[in-house]
């Protein structure tokens, strides 16, 4: 769905879905403060796959892309090695001048651990 389709929804919907939950997420997607390239990076706590607080000094000087969460639907009609594939095309194109953080919300250690074996992530910096 394209976002004129979202905001249009959005624009008429009732004043209690506005209020909601899913209202307020959609109001902070179209219309909240959107990170550009080249913005400031705020660290964040997050956990690595062994549940160790994350080093964001693994960025310093590099550029970095971050994944955040929704892997599910980066393989939509395909099997679960969809991300990965472009994940490695990335690698393949950038090899080590940038740093891919793959930021998986909402989980903990064992969620992790079973998203890295799900997706084939193993040889990817993945956090929580």
């Amino acid at each position: 769905m394209s976002r004129e389709a979202v905001d249009s929804l959005y624009s008429n919907a009732s004043k209690d879905v506005k209020l909601s939950a899913a209202g307020k997420a959609v109001h902070d997607y179209l219309y909240g403060k959107r990170v550009q390239a080249g913005d400031a990076f705020v660290p964040f706590k997050c956990f690595d796959s062994n549940g160790k607080k994350f080093d964001w000094s693994v960025i310093k000087g590099k550029k970095t892309i971050i994944i955040g969460d929704g892997l599910w639907c980066m393989n939509h009609g395909m099997d679960n090695s969809g991300p990965v594939r472009f994940f490695d095309s990335l690698r393949e194109e950038y090899g080590d001048s940038f740093e891919l953080i793959i930021y998986l919300y909402d989980q903990n250690k064992e969620g992790l651990l079973e998203q890295i074996e799900l997706y084939g992530l193993q040889n990817y910096t993945v956090v929580g």
